[in-house]
């Protein structure tokens, strides 16, 4: 009987494995999808209402959650503060401290602290082109990721299961 429920954990512990990656791969293309959302907000309010960046990263928290409505917040307030610095290095050190949990990849950290570092510098019209170009890579990392994701998430699931039974075929 002890033995049964032995085998019967392992199958599960490795099966929960598989499906814990699976679900990390889901919330990473989630929150890449945020990402590609904020970055469109904020395209918005540049365009539509003339905002200053400040105000944008104010109002950015209402639209914002979790780790996100706290990044806006800091930045915002900082932005405000004045003394804190330029908005380039703050978003730099709001990116690397907020945003550690974050599922996202270096690379995509990397394309939003550049996005960060030229915004607010530039014209309108120029501001906007960036956030287009922003759009354009996270719909292609997008696209990327969905297609990795479905191969992979399918595959972490059925290798959870299988491994739970290797091993439990190994160690009777």
């Amino acid at each position: 009987m002890v033995r049964l429920m032995g085998c019967i954990l392992v199958i599960i512990g490795c099966t929960s494995i598989g499906f814990a990656r699976a679900e990390c791969m889901r919330r990473r293309l989630e929150e890449m999808h945020k990402v590609k959302r904020y970055a469109l907000f904020i395209k918005g309010e540049i365009r539509c209402d003339g905002r200053a960046l400040p105000d944008i990263m104010i109002h950015m928290t209402k639209k914002a959650d979790g780790i996100w409505k706290n990044f806006f917040k800091s930045v915002g307030e900082k932005i405000t503060d004045n003394a804190c610095g330029i908005l380039g290095d703050i978003w730099k050190d709001e990116t690397r401290h907020s945003l550690k949990g974050s599922y996202l990849k270096e690379a995509e950290k990397k394309e939003w602290i550049f996005l960060g570092e030229n915004l607010g510098y530039l014209d309108i019209e120029t501001q906007l082109q960036l956030l287009d170009i922003f759009d354009e890579h996270m719909k292609e990392s997008i696209k990327q990721e969905k297609e990795k994701t479905r191969n992979q998430s399918k595959l972490s699931r059925v290798l959870g299961i299988l491994c739970g039974i290797f091993i439990v075929i190994l160690l009777s």
